[in-house]
Parts: structure tokens; C-alpha cells; sequence
């Protein structure tokens, strides 16, 4: 196994950026040991620069390795169906610690050619891919490539990527001395040919003519045609703009660039130069993109992350803080450059409870999976503690991988707070009315012992009703916690829920005929307490009957993703407005409200429980209820 590296991430970068800005060698040599720092940094054997085949392209091309070679089986290590083609393909980097482990035995790669551990990212130039720069070895690592190593191959891509482009365009500018105008038309791009000295212009293309608005762009110099740089100075603007950094769309001050055209309007711009040498003269070779479109989606996009009042913020999929909307840096203590770059567990936000950042990292790694997670949680601002419905949403690519997260918090404080002061009503009402309704309960008892036969009916109604209105009082109770906090959905055994509630209501009514039809075992997903709304509809069946002894037909049947329950009854039929509020059609007003709290109940439990209710009531009353089954 390997994996003990020689060099730390600093020590390596250094010592690239050190040999790829030598001066003396070649360029295959400055890659070759560029190659070699890799090798140290990743302890692999092997670092290879390869160019990917194509039909207009010849044996001549960059083919670079590093290290011992002669374990590779073959005289490559790069094929049509190994693992460098694998890089091109999906075009981001590669990393396998174990081509064994990881299941990739029948792969060329490690079948045809030995390799075990192979670390890569594609090379591109300009907006092609070129090749890959790739690292491997015939043995595997104990662990997967961090990702220091994967960011390290992937900027050794990018170096190689524009030191072959840059090579590129000098080899074109040395084959076209004599023709500047072909030369820089040869680019879709905006391009300028300029003075190294004077930064003056020497040649432009057409794209650059359209550009610009201006017919003729000889001798113009950058200071009028580059808005806010008349006071730099010329040295200054080449070594800023020929750093070997990408592309600017910032002068050194850093305000953005923009191109004042001929009639004096401007538009933002982003400018790559390099150095070349035509002829005898040294030139600015400049490439100039209208940026419009983009900076126009860019400030569509801020304005929507920051014009809203809720906590939003991007991450990576390793939990870091990427961005963050002014609404959550503003509830928070510390400065927005101070959380970016963050890992989001360690940010302000969520300094509660070690508890609650260990739900935050779990919601973190199933979002990275492709999960949407969401849940209600306290977190702490500089104003104070505050509740919050807190989601994270992941965001994927074209290849279906997660590359961003996406957290977003509402505040939901004031509610949670409304919640709770109903609940200490809630309490406080049922405890003070049971009290009363109990002194009703007992003297009631004594007035129905002591009072003459003609009184003994009434006070009996009395006390009954008190109990009943305990009852009510208990089932109201039931169904505020039910609404002031819904339980999650769950797997539920509707078999064995109706078999126990078919029992039951057989003895409360031993003259009712009470059937069940129903498969050996069905399992629907819903709340918890969704055996007491198939309890109230069952009860209400029974309940208002024609007479003593009636019929009720309860029914489970699965079909497909659906279990459905239907109970049947020989009764005079369920009245319009009852059935409307099963089905979710009927609110309650001051006028209509139905005639009590069970069916509302059952309906808020089934709907709860993402069920659909349907009521029959032609010939008796038939209720159907709809329930998903588990996932």
C-alpha cells in the first residue's frame, strides 16, 4: 500500500510554480518535472502529461511521463477504454485508491496495464479538452485521495492547460509574421495585437472592430479604450494583465474592466493576455470577451439570493460555506469575510448545542447524497435564540452528481411562540374546566340520591352530559397537540389496526353485523394515530344506524402503490355537509361547521397521513379512504 507523502500541499506548489518559471530547459522538461513534484507530493510512481487521440492530430504532440515506467504493461498507459478515457469523458477529475476494491478489475487500465491507483484531471485548452495529466501506480493506497491531493492535480490540469494554449498561440503568431490581420482572425474572440512598450494597438481583428464600434483601432492605446486605467502605469498594466492567473475582469485597484466603445458607451469585459514575440517585435497578445450577458445573470441571480427574507446560503458538498444572502449575514455576529470558507456546522448560527450540529453535519451528508432534508430547528442570532424551518436542497450536474447545497432557514418564531402559548391555554382551560365539570359530577351524584323520582331523570342528564363534555375535552386536547406538532409519517400495519377496532366496536354492539374483508397483511404510510380516524368513521357507521341492529362491511384492498379502506353502512346516509368535510371541501364557518369534532379529526389525521378521502352516501353511506403505501 502507499500513501505517505514526502511533500506537504505548500512545499509542493512551490516548487512547481518554481520549475514551471525557469527560464533554462525545455518545455517537455519543465513538465517532466513538474510531473516529478506530483509523484513526491501524491507518493505515486508514475506522473503522465498524454494528449487524447483525434483525427487531425499527429504523433507530434505533448507526451510526457515522470518516473519508472517499465511496470506498465503495454507501451501506455492511456487507451480508448481505460481509465484516462474515463477522465476525458465525464471531464472532472478521477481518483481511484483501489482499482480492486472500487470494482474496476475488467477495466483496461488495471487489467491490460497494472494499474491500481490512479489520480486525474482532463487538461483543457481553450474550450477543448486536450488530454489528461495523470499520476498512478501499480500499487493501491490504504485511503481515498484527500481533497488537498484532488485540488492539486486539478490546478497542475489548469497550468498545463494554459501553458499549452499560450504555446499554441506563439507557434500561430511565429507561422504568421507577415499577416497580422489573418493571424488574430483566426479567434471567434475579440483580439488585440498591442505594443509591449506603449501598449498602443498594432492590429485588431474583426471581432475586436465590431466590438469596439470604431473603424479603424491602429494607435489607439489601451487608456482610451479601457475605462478607469488612463492612470496606471504601462509597466504595471503588463505585468498585471500577462500573470500567468486566467483571465481579468479587474484592474489593479480592483475595479472592473470595461471597454469604452466609439460612441463613448461602455460594457464590462474580460481580458487573457500573454507575451509573443513576432518577428523582431514583442507584442501584448490580448483577448477581450463581452462579459454583459453573464454580469447580467450574475445580478439577476443576487438580486434574487438577497432580495428575500429568508436565511439562504450555498455550500459544497463537504459542508463549507460558499455564500451567504444578507439576511443571514446580518443575523449573525461576525462579518460575512469572516464565515465564508467556514465549514457550516462552525458558523455563528448554529453555536447552540453540540446536539444540534450533529443533526446539522448528518442533514449536510444526506443532502451530499441527493436527499432533501428539512426540519424545524433553534438557532442563534444577535438578537436572540430563534426557531426556524430549516431545509437543505441539493443541487446537481449535468451527470446527476451533487455539486452544490443549497440551505435555507424561515423564520417561524412567532408561530412556534403562538403554538406554545395555545398549548399552556390548552392545558390550563382542560385542568380548570375538569375541575369544575367534576364538583358538577358530584353533586349531581348526591342530588340523585336525595331527590324524589320526578327530579332523578333530569339530574342523571346532567351528569352524563358533564362527562361527555370531558371526553370532548379530551379529544379536543388530542387534536390541538396533533396540529400544533404533526408526527412523521411512518410504516403502519392497517390490518392489524382494523382488526383490533373491528373487535372492539363487535363489543360495544353485539346486535350490529360488523364484517371484515381484508389480505393476510397491508402496510400504508401515515401518522401514527391514523387508527383513530378509521375509528371515528367506523364509530360515526354505527353511531347514526336506522336501527338497533345494523350492517357495516369494512373492506382493505391493495392495488398498485395504494391500499384503500372502505366501510359500508345500511344507515339513512351521511348528510352533504358531513361528507364535505371528509373530502376537504367544506371549512368551517359560523354557520356551517358540521355537528362535531370527530369527523374533523378524522379527516385532518388522513390528510396528515397524505390519504384521500371519498363518501357515497346514494344507499347508506360508503366511505373510501386512499392510503399511500411505504416507500
Amino acid at each position: 500500500m502507499i500513501g505517505n507523502k514526502s511533500l506537504s500541499l505548500g512545499e509542493a506548489r512551490s516548487q512547481l510554480y518554481s520549475v514551471l518559471e525557469e527560464t533554462e530547459g525545455s518545455v517537455v522538461d519543465k513538465y517532466r518535472r513538474a510531473l516529478s513534484v506530483g509523484c513526491a507530493y501524491l507518493d505515486v510512481d508514475n506522473g503522465h502529461l498524454k494528449q487524447i487521440p483525434g483525427p487531425d492530430r499527429t504523433n507530434a504532440r505533448v507526451s510526457v511521463a515522470s518516473g519508472d515506467i517499465s511496470w506498465i504493461s503495454g507501451d501506455t498507459a492511456l487507451d480508448d477504454a481505460g481509465f484516462c478515457s474515463m477522465t476525458v469523458e465525464r471531464d472532472a477529475s478521477l481518483a481511484i485508491a483501489n482499482a480492486r476494491a472500487e470494482g474496476y478489475e475488467d477495466n483496461p487500465g488495471y487489467e491490460d496495464h497494472g494499474v491500481a491507483c490512479y489520480l486525474a484531471a482532463p487538461v483543457t485548452v481553450g474550450r477543448d479538452v486536450y488530454g489528461t495529466v495523470c499520476f498512478v501506480s501499480p500499487e493501491s493506497r490504504d485511503s481515498q485521495f484527500d481533497p488537498e491531493e484532488r485540488l492539486f492535480v486539478e490546478l497542475l490540469a489548469q497550468i498545463f492547460g494554459r501553458r499549452i494554449e499560450t504555446e499554441h498561440h506563439a507557434e500561430v503568431l511565429a507561422d504568421s509574421r507577415s499577416k497580422y490581420a489573418s493571424l488574430i482572425n483566426v479567434s471567434p474572440d475579440s483580439v488585440f495585437l498591442l505594443d509591449s512598450t506603449t501598449l498602443s494597438v498594432v492590429e485588431a481583428n474583426d471581432a475586436a472592430v465590431a466590438l469596439t464600434g470604431y473603424d479603424d483601432l491602429t494607435d489607439l492605446t489601451y487608456p482610451e479604450l479601457w475605462d478607469g486605467a488612463g492612470d496606471a502605469d504601462n509597466t504595471e498594466m503588463l505585468e498585471w494583465f500577462t500573470r500567468k492567473e486566467g483571465a481579468r475582469r479587474t484592474l489593479p485597484d480592483g475595479s472592473a474592466i470595461s471597454l469604452v466603445r466609439a460612441d463613448g458607451t461602455t460594457l464590462p469585459i474580460e481580458v487573457s493576455a500573454s507575451c509573443v514575440t513576432v518577428g523582431d517585435r514583442d507584442l501584448v497578445h490580448a483577448v477581450v470577451r463581452d462579459i454583459r450577458d453573464e454580469r447580467e445573470r450574475e445580478r439577476r441571480t443576487a438580486a434574487i439570493f438577497d432580495q428575500t427574507h429568508q436565511l439562504t446560503g450555498l455550500l459544497s458538498p463537504d459542508g463549507t460555506l460558499l455564500e451567504a444572502n444578507d439576511t443571514a449575514v446580518s443575523a449573525c455576529e461576525e462579518d460575512r469575510e469572516e464565515i465564508i470558507g467556514r465549514h457550516f456546522p462552525a458558523c455563528p448560527w448554529w453555536q447552540t448545542d453540540e446536539a444540534t450540529r450533529d443533526r446539522l453535519r448528518d442533514a449536510i451528508d444526506r443532502a451530499a447524497s441527493g436527499e432533501f432534508v428539512r426540519y424545524e430547528v433553534e438557532i442563534a442570532t444577535k438578537s436572540g435564540s430563534r426557531m426556524i424551518d430549516f431545509s437543505i436542497r441539493p443541487v446537481t450536474d449535468d451527470n446527476g452528481e451533487v455539486e452544490l447545497l443549497i440551505p435555507e432557514g424561515r423564520d417561524i418564531s412567532d408561530r412556534y411562540e403562538r403554538d406554545r402559548q395555545l398549548d399552556v391555554l390548552v392545558r390550563v382551560l382542560r385542568h380548570n374546566l375538569r375541575n369544575d365539570i367534576t364538583v358538577i359530577q358530584e353533586y349531581t351524584r348526591y342530588l340523585a340520591e336525595e331527590v324524589d323520582d320526578s327530579l332523578a331523570e333530569p339530574v342523571r342528564t346532567v351528569r352524563e352530559t358533564a362527562g361527555t363534555i370531558i371526553d370532548r375535552m379530551e379529544s379536543f386536547r388530542r387534536t390541538v397537540e396533533l396540529l400544533s406538532d404533526p408526527p412523521e409519517q411512518c410504516s403502519v400495519a392497517v390490518t392489524e389496526e382494523l382488526s383490533t377496532l373491528v373487535s372492539t366496536y363487535r363489543a360495544a354492539y353485539p346486535a350490529a353485523e360488523i364484517s371484515l374483508s381484508m389480505p393476510d397483511d397491508a402496510r400504508i404510510r401515515a401518522i401514527p394515530s391514523v387508527g383513530q380516524a378509521l375509528g371515528e368513521l367506523l364509530d360515526n357507521a354505527l353511531t347514526h344506524a336506522r336501527d338497533d341492529a345494523p350492517t357495516v362491511a369494512v373492506d382493505i384492498e391493495c392495488a398498485g402503490n395504494a391500499v384503500t379502506v372502505t366501510i359500508a353502512d345500511d344507515g339513512p346516509g351521511i348528510p352533504d355537509q358531513e361528507a364535505q368535510i371528509l373530502t376537504g371541501e367544506q371549512a368551517t364557518t359560523p354557520l356551517d361547521h358540521g355537528t362535531g369534532i370527530g369527523l374533523w379529526q378524522a379527516y385532518w389525521i388522513c390528510q396528515l397521513s397524505g390519504a384521500e378521502c371519498a363518501v357515497d352516501s346514494d344507499d347508506g353511506t360508503t366511505v373510501t379512504v386512499t392510503f399511500p403505501t411505504p416507500v
